[in-house]
């Protein structure tokens, strides 16, 4: 059974509405909605055609502007407002004043993290353009590993995803991210294994600094991967290890 998800995607596919306000849980729904819709409807993402604002430090007058502003540069443009709930109640009214006459070319994504009572959900509601989407149930979790794996061109087989989620827990960026190294790991494989996930994920070995760069100096995709992984794991900071690979 098809998800509200999904359905969602494919009427992106089919046909991108000027507006949409999502209402997400997870945080990891409405990136991904972002993402097709940028792709969907620039020709190339560029400063003059992306502009992105939050909630908790939102100035109403630049937005105002961005959007009144004829770009000679973009004849699309995406707005993309995030944690719209932190948004006062009089940014909200500008904010639907604008929208209502969005002009010609401009695309507005509005997300939420919490659910705001105000004007600017009551108007994208009013017009079918609300969409919520609720964490997980961790019963639900292996469908989502699997569909983050097809996302990536991969099949997981079931040992796998069991291995994946009780290493890396529910938070689905994490996933996303640990899937995308498996993805690089296995190279041309027809799938991900569980031995797979034992070995990018598992390992106890120590590994050192030295021998990530060496494996990068070799062109060792899946074993640099590898050993980056479990210096993380083991607490390495990530700011040294980016110095120590700069000066490599």
């Amino acid at each position: 059974m098809i998800t509200p998800f999904e359905d969602l995607l494919s009427q992106i596919k089919r046909k991108v509405e000027p507006c949409y306000f999502l209402s997400d849980e997870s945080r990891f729904f409405s990136d991904v909605l972002i993402e097709r819709i940028k792709k969907q409807v620039l020709p190339k993402v560029t400063p003059e055609s992306v502009f992105l604002y939050r909630g908790s430090e939102f100035q109403l007058d630049s937005f105002l502007e961005n959007v009144k502003t004829v770009s000679l540069f973009a004849s699309k443009r995406l707005f993309i407002c995030k944690e719209v709930d932190r948004l006062s109640k009089e940014a909200q009214t500008e904010i639907v004043s604008t929208i209502e006459e969005p002009g010609v070319g401009n695309y507005f994504i509005f997300v939420s993290y919490q659910k705001p009572a105000h004007g600017l959900l009551k108007f994208c509601k009013k017009e079918g353009h609300f969409f919520e989407f609720k964490k997980p149930y961790d019963s639900k979790m292996p469908y989502w590993v699997n569909w983050i794996a097809r996302e990536n061109n991969q099949f997981i087989e079931p040992q796998a995803v069991m291995l994946l989620l009780e290493k890396v827990g529910t938070d689905l960026h994490q996933l996303q991210m640990e899937m995308t190294k498996l993805s690089l790991y296995v190279g041309k494989k027809p799938k991900v294994e569980a031995s797979d996930v034992r070995e990018l994920l598992y390992s106890t070995r120590s590994h050192s600094i030295f021998e990530l760069t060496h494996a990068m100096g070799n062109r060792k995709k899946g074993e640099a991967l590898t050993i980056l992984d479990q210096l993380l794991l083991e607490g390495e900071s990530e700011i040294f290890i980016f110095s120590m690979v700069v000066r490599f």
